[in-house]
């Protein structure tokens, strides 16, 4: 799916922000902290974790990837909130497309946040020992 930050609707509370530390990955994702082409942000409710999102950037590109909140925190606009601030972080850096993959589930989010469909895939991932 892909958008223009502009169709992005904005964060609307201060339940997300940009975070340098990866409190629950693996050691290849813990690499990705601190380089300048990827944002990290997070999502807490009553200062608990309730989620998370990473924003890969490539020239006028921002790519959102491994969005997940958590299910107890579902179905609160923390999904709408993670979204709409990488996004805009992806546009102040540059970014003139936003794009992402999407489960059957996340499209429903997605399409309200003003992504559209451009094709069907599968995305894999390579899982180091």
């Amino acid at each position: 799916m892909a958008a223009a930050p502009a169709d992005v609707p904005r964060a609307s509370g201060d339940r997300v922000a940009l975070v340098d530390d990866v409190r629950d990955h693996d050691d290849g994702r813990r690499a990705l902290a601190g380089r300048t082409d990827v944002v990290r942000a997070e999502a807490t409710v009553g200062g608990r974790y309730a989620g998370r999102a990473w924003l890969h950037l490539d020239d006028d590109v921002a790519g959102v990837y491994d969005m997940e909140v958590w299910p107890r925190f579902r179905r609160r606009g923390l999904g709408r909130e993670l979204l709409a601030v990488l996004v805009a972080e992806g546009a102040r850096r540059g970014a003139r497309i936003a794009t992402l993959n999407a489960t059957p589930e996340g499209e429903k989010l997605y399409a309200t946040c003003g992504f559209a469909r451009v094709g069907e895939g599968r995305t894999w991932w390579r899982h180091r020992a």
